[in-house]
C-alpha cells in the first residue's frame, strides 16, 4: 500500500509541491508549500480519527490532503482538476491500488461542488437522463459514498455516480 510517508519521501511530488508554492507566491499568495501540506494532512489525519475512521481511510485522507494543491502548478484557476489528474498519474506510476486511486481523485468533489455531468451517463439506478442534463452546471446537493443527488437551487435534477461528475472551476 502506498503511505503518505511514501509521498513525502517522493521526489517527483515534492518537485511539484514546490514549484506550486513557487507559481502561488508569484501571484501573491500565502505559502503553500510543505508546512502547509503536511499540517493539512496531519490535521486531515486526526480529524478521521476522531470521528472513528480507520487507519486505511485516515491514511488515504492524509495522502490526498498532501497532494491537494499540485494543481497549483498548472493554474490556480481549476487547480483541483488539474491536481486531480496530476494526483492520477503520480498514484499510478507508485503502484497505487486501483480502488484507492479512485478514492482520490474523487475526492476533490463534495456537498457544494459545482459539477458538469459527463455525456453518457446515467441515473444511479441506470435510467436515463434528459440530453439537457449534460449541457447544464448543478451543485451537489447531497453525497452518500458513491451517490451524489444534484441540482440547481434546492430543485433535485437527479441522483448519479459521483463517478459521472466533473468539478467546474
Amino acid at each position: 500500500m502506498v503511505t503518505y510517508e511514501d509521498l513525502r519521501k517522493n521526489a517527483e511530488i515534492n518537485t511539484y509541491i514546490t514549484r506550486a508554492d513557487e507559481s502561488l507566491s508569484a501571484l501573491g499568495f500565502t505559502e503553500h508549500s510543505f508546512p502547509h501540506v503536511c499540517r493539512v494532512a496531519e490535521m486531515a489525519g486526526e480529524t478521521l480519527g476522531i470521528l472513528g475512521y480507520g487507519a486505511h481511510e485516515i491514511e488515504l485522507a492524509k495522502i490526498a490532503a498532501y497532494l491537494h494543491d499540485i494543481g497549483n502548478l498548472v493554474n490556480r484557476v481549476d487547480h483541483s482538476q488539474s491536481g486531480a489528474v496530476m494526483a492520477f498519474r503520480l498514484l499510478d506510476h507508485m503502484d497505487m491500488d486501483a480502488a484507492d486511486i479512485a478514492m482520490e481523485v474523487s475526492a476533490a468533489i463534495v456537498k457544494g461542488s459545482a459539477v458538469k455531468v459527463k455525456a453518457g451517463a446515467k441515473t444511479y439506478t441506470g435510467g436515463g437522463l434528459a440530453s439537457f442534463v449534460y449541457s447544464n452546471t448543478y451543485t451537489v446537493l447531497e453525497l452518500n459514498g458513491d451517490r451524489a443527488v444534484i441540482g440547481q437551487g434546492k430543485a433535485v435534477t437527479a441522483a448519479v455516480n459521483i463517478k459521472d461528475l466533473t468539478l467546474v472551476g
